[in-house]
């Protein structure tokens, strides 16, 4: 089984989360529905998420990654926004 450099991990998950980015920013403003300028900040909440949970497990599958998304994006709006 081959090594995988951490260089390589890492443009591994940037790429993975390039792809994802759209599909990230339209979960984030169909859960930003109520409150459209908090759009970005469910979308960058998602993306640490994503990012996170790569790192922890590279061969996550994509339903997992969006489950983690949105569970962060429906954490983060109970919470509410740090700045109101």
């Amino acid at each position: 089984m081959p090594t995988i450099t951490p260089s390589e991990l890492l443009e591994d998950i940037e790429e993975t989360l390039t792809e994802l980015d759209a599909d990230i920013k339209n979960l984030a403003r169909h859960w930003a529905r109520e409150r459209p300028g908090d759009w970005e900040d469910l979308a960058q909440e998602a993306r640490v998420a994503v990012y996170l949970e790569l790192k922890k497990n590279p061969a996550s599958p994509r339903t997992h990654l969006f489950h983690e998304a949105k569970y962060t994006m429906l954490t983060y709006r109970t919470k509410g926004s740090s700045v109101d």
